[in-house]
């Protein structure tokens, strides 16, 4: 990640999170002793951060939007795990965590992929809820009498990959995919882990997509390929396909009641009538 990304992530996120009274904090230092450790959970005090893997650069106006939602939401707590740790904005305003990873030479990395991967907020609703019945978080999360902590959207049906220690080469890592796949390109398998390698530390939507069709086609039954093609559809806004992949699931787990009443409210959902959404047709001709 170049210098100008991580210095657009430490001056967003240190302005959001010092405004409460930490004048003296400099952003990019980053030292383990100025991290709370919090293995329980407390309020969380003095907070630097180093650098941060994003996911694009943030414009000036999106950045002091992202300001207005923390300082909406403050004070915050701050979940301390070994390498990990976790932001948590105050209930009731629309935010995801913030996720953060510690290296072995005690740098603290804000990881903004696994915000959008571990952790989701419908666009109809407020407080975030995680996704995977895995997540190490899950326990404090519902300590703190978080909102959702109990409601992991796909529960114990697909999990999370293990986490690579931090910090790593990104591109190292996907051309050792690359390489395995091209000497075995056959192996379902190779095509998933670089598909969860573009998700969970890029966050590339289309690029993981690409590679779970490649598995799911080689692989069918696999159902854990299902959830996250169901997953990824959902992400890239293609509702049709979303649909398709999660009547496939509907029809493998029909003692699922859950899938069940998921694909029939999503097909109530995405039942539109003809020429509802034709190409030219504007909200207010459809009112």
């Amino acid at each position: 990640m170049g210098r100008p990304a991580e210095a657009i992530a430490r001056a967003a996120l240190a302005f959001a999170l010092f405004k409460q009274g930490n004048a003296g904090c400099q952003a990019g230092v980053g030292r383990e002793d100025q991290i709370l450790d919090a293995r329980d959970v407390r309020p969380a005090g003095r907070l630097c951060f180093l650098c941060a893997r994003v996911i694009v650069p943030r414009s000036e106006a999106q950045q002091l939007r992202v300001f207005r939602f923390y300082d909406q939401a403050m004070p915050y707590r701050l979940v301390r795990l070994d390498s990990w740790a976790l932001t948590v904005l105050g209930p009731g305003i629309p935010n995801l965590p913030i996720v953060l990873r510690r290296a072995d030479t005690g740098r603290w990395f804000v990881d903004e992929p696994k915000a959008w991967t571990y952790f989701h907020r419908y666009e109809d609703g407020i407080d975030f809820l995680p996704k995977y019945g895995d997540l190490l978080f899950l326990p404090a999360l519902q300590r703190v009498g978080h909102l959702n902590a109990r409601n992991a959207i796909y529960q114990g049906r697909v999990r999370t990959p293990a986490a690579r220690p931090y910090p790593f080469s990104l591109a190292d890592a996907v051309a050792e995919r690359q390489r395995a796949i091209r000497a075995r390109p056959t192996d379902a398998q190779l095509y998933a882990s670089l598909g969860e390698l573009y998700l969970f530390e890029v966050n590339w939507i289309s690029r993981s997509l690409e590679m779970f069709e490649r598995a799911a086609a080689i692989a069918p039954d696999r159902l854990d390929y299902q959830w996250r093609l169901y997953d990824l559809y959902l992400n890239n806004s293609q509702a049709d396909r979303a649909l398709a992949t999660l009547k496939r699931l509907a029809e493998r787990l029909p003692k699922d009641r859950q899938v069940q009443d998921w694909y029939r409210f999503y097909t109530s959902e995405y039942d539109f009538k003809p020429g509802e959404f034709a190409a030219g047709t504007t909200v207010a001709e459809q009112r």
